[in-house]
């Protein structure tokens, strides 16, 4: 878990380096837990299954007189240049409520010495208390790679 403001500074700094983050890629002001399982039957056969399940809060639109003026800050988004604006008083979760969901299945096989097979699918959803947070996203692919780590598509 990690509270709002974490990564944030008062002086427009924060926890990055070419407005990339340094730390976890949700930000801030969520908790997530992870499950993960590994079971290989066969030497050259490997089962991958990982479950994420995330409460996170999003900043929200501020409307006056039906005119959007900004966006609200509740600390989840380390590059807003108003970044810690309220010091005390903030809990995590705080802003429009959203749930992401992440579940990501992988097969590998070992063909040769170094050479591996793999088919996996995934599947991400988000949904929030405002549409236009929510998504989905699914993935499915076969690949080859040669003495190479598995690419993760975590976040």
């Amino acid at each position: 878990m990690v509270r709002p403001f974490t990564y944030t500074h008062e002086a427009d700094l924060s926890y990055t380096n070419y407005n990339q983050g340094l730390a976890h890629p949700l930000g801030a002001n969520f908790y997530e837990s992870i499950i993960q399982l590994h079971y290989q039957p066969k030497p050259r056969w490997a089962l991958n299954l990982k479950l994420i399940i995330a409460k996170v809060g999003d900043d929200t639109t501020l409307v006056v007189n039906n005119v959007a003026v900004g966006t609200s800050n509740y600390g989840g988004d380390i590059l807003r240049q108003d970044a810690a604006t309220k010091e005390y008083g903030n809990k995590i979760g705080q802003g429009a409520a959203g749930t992401i969901a992440y579940i990501n299945f992988r097969v590998s096989y070992q063909a040769w010495h170094n050479i591996y097979v793999d088919l996996e699918t995934f599947y991400r959803n988000k949904n929030s208390t405002r549409k236009e947070f929510s998504e989905s996203t699914f993935y499915f692919g076969v690949g080859v790679r040669m003495n190479v780590g598995q690419r993760k598509y975590d976040f």
